[in-house]
């Protein structure tokens, strides 16, 4: 399919969810079909947020999905930088604070290599770093 249409990959489903293939592929952690999808996706096609706000990254860390979510950062350099929520930036989450919410220490390392300090420790007044720091304190994963 995605051959004989290429704009498929970023088409959004109708309904209030208003998903791309990718947010599906990225909540079952279907690997190989979110691999073709990005391949056909344009850069700035992964930025694209369902109904809830969310990019199919923070789908696929709140999933635990590793592999996708290194693929995902590979080919789009901005997708740590994104806040997800419909809600404003400063109560909306990155996806580095989302990993460290789950104690997955691999993807915070990868996560927050990616993600720009400014937003971590100058926006907000820090709040996102302080969450990314508490929440490593409290899972154990800083030693």
């Amino acid at each position: 399919m995605i051959c004989r249409d290429p704009d498929s990959a970023s088409r959004r489903f109708p309904g209030e969810q208003r998903g791309t293939g990718l947010h599906l592929a990225a909540k079952f952690g279907h690997m190989e079909v979110g691999h073709e999808l990005m391949r056909a996706m344009r850069e700035e096609d992964l930025e694209m947020k369902d109904g809830d706000g969310c990019t199919a990254l923070h789908i696929a860390v709140a999933g635990g999905h590793r592999r996708m979510v290194r693929e995902m950062v590979y080919r789009n350099k901005n997708m740590a930088a994104i806040f997800s929520g419909k809600i404003s930036q400063q109560e909306a989450v990155l996806s580095v604070e989302e990993a460290s919410r789950k104690g997955d220490s691999d993807l915070v390392k990868l996560l927050y290599i990616a993600t720009p300090l400014r937003l971590l420790f100058d926006e907000n007044g820090g709040k996102h770093g302080a969450g990314v720091l508490k929440f490593g304190i409290h899972r154990g994963m800083l030693g």
